[in-house]
C-alpha cells in the first residue's frame, strides 16, 4: 500500500499552485491513501477554549466546498462519511 501523507498551510486549498501540485502528484505518483489535516479546508478553529458556533459553521461550509474539489481528481477518492 502506497501512503501520501501532507502536512498544509491553512490557506493551502484556495492557494491553485499548492492545489494542482498536490492534484499533479496524484496524478502522476498515485497513491492508495492520502492522509490530510483534519477539516483542512479552513484555518484550525480549536485554538481557543471559546465555542463559536458561526465559525464552526464557517468550517463545515469551507469543507463541504472544498471536499467538491476531490471530483476532479484523478485518483481514487472517498467523500466524509455522513456527507
Amino acid at each position: 500500500m502506497k501512503v501520501t501523507v501532507c502536512e498544509l498551510p491553512d490557506n493551502w486549498a484556495q492557494n491553485d499552485t499548492l492545489w494542482n501540485a498536490l492534484m499533479d502528484h496524484l496524478a502522476s505518483d498515485p497513491s492508495d491513501l492520502l492522509v490530510l489535516p483534519e477539516m483542512p479546508f479552513f484555518p484550525w478553529i480549536t485554538r481557543s477554549d471559546q465555542v463559536e458556533p458561526a465559525l464552526w459553521n464557517k468550517a463545515v461550509s469551507a469543507h463541504d466546498s472544498g471536499s467538491d474539489g476531490w471530483k476532479n481528481c484523478r485518483s481514487t477518492w472517498w467523500p466524509c462519511p455522513g456527507r
